[in-house]
């Protein structure tokens, strides 16, 4: 049943935690309802009434974006809970510990590029066309550094997912610059994460933090926030003539 409010409704993959759930608070923030979608329900769960406390609603759906029946029924499902879309970010993804090409297994190949780079297929897949019936709206990929540069220190299904979700991006911007749905991606650098986090837990001499840290320029790791906060310009008016767009938010890596 619809819940529609006349507020503009947002949904959010991968948005139990890390930069996805910096992206449902900022969103919330501008007066969005939000769908909150994430392979973990209680972390969805959980993200929603966080926010369901400032004043919006929000639904939480589990999602496998590997799955295409899952991303269909989880969009399906933010669309029949809030009688519309107008803005998808399409953050999941991951990674796995880095390795030489050669040493990559298949399964952790097939992994990455299912969940980053296919996932984010599929949810354009089934949210563009909720996006042409309410008239257009804006679709943000969360693509990376490493979807514009390449890395020794970083496993190779993830450089090519995040450069395929690059292209995915520049091509769907252009398919529907005229029907009205601006599609840009942010391209982040190393980012202050609970997965970072658990990386650099691993590590008590604390020689991963200082190592993460010195890759960017400004010797600092982002913030969830400050990624969120790209990504919440991107869908506002205020980007109405920005499409196709891929924006580091790096603390300086792709200028080098």
């Amino acid at each position: 049943m619809s819940t529609e409010t006349g507020r503009p409704v947002a949904l959010v993959t991968g948005g139990g935690s890390g930069i996805g759930l910096a992206v449902v608070h900022q969103l919330a923030e501008a007066g969005y309802d939000i769908g909150v979608l994430d392979v973990n329900l209680e972390s969805a769960e959980k993200a929603a009434a966080e926010v369901r406390a400032l004043g919006v609603s929000a639904r939480a759906f589990r999602c496998d974006v590997r799955s295409s029946s899952e991303v269909s029924d989880a969009v399906n499902g933010v669309v029949e809970a809030f009688g519309r879309l107008n803005v998808a970010v399409n953050n999941a993804g991951m990674g796995v510990p880095a390795s030489d090409l050669v040493d990559l297994e298949e399964s952790d190949w097939d992994l990455v590029i299912d969940i980053t780079l296919k996932g984010v297929w599929l949810s354009m897949k089934y949210e563009i066309p909720h996006l042409l019936n309410a008239g257009g709206g804006a679709i943000v990929n969360t693509a990376s550094i490493f979807g514009l540069v390449g890395s020794p220190n970083t496993t190779p299904a993830y450089v090519a997912a995040k450069h395929g979700v690059v292209g995915l991006t520049k091509t769907a911007a252009l398919h529907y610059a005229t029907n009205g749905i601006r599609v840009n991606a942010v391209a982040p650098a190393t980012i202050d994460t609970p997965a970072v986090q658990a990386r650099i837990a691993r590590d008590p001499s604390g020689s991963s933090r200082r190592f993460l840290e010195s890759w960017q320029p400004m010797d600092r790791m982002g913030s969830p926030a400050e990624v969120a906060a790209a990504i919440t310009w991107l869908c506002s008016d205020a980007a109405s003539f920005v499409t196709g767009a891929i924006l580091p938010v790096d603390g300086g890596y792709t200028a080098q």
